[in-house]
């Protein structure tokens, strides 16, 4: 038996990862507060985005 996707979404709360991750499709494997803050990186206009990818690459 396979769980639902509601099912399955939880699981994949419950242990901080993304559904892919959950079920090995996942090329990297990003913890819940990463993949958050990426995702509010995505929505940045062009110009914060690139002042966070420039602080990214300085060493």
């Amino acid at each position: 038996m396979k769980p639902s996707i509601e099912a399955a979404a939880k699981m994949a709360d419950l242990l901080e990862v993304s559904l892919d991750c959950l079920v090995g499709k996942a090329d990297e494997h990003l913890d819940k507060f990463t993949l958050t803050r990426i995702l509010e990186v995505q929505k940045l206009p062009a110009e914060k985005k690139n002042f966070v990818f420039n602080m990214i690459d300085m060493d």
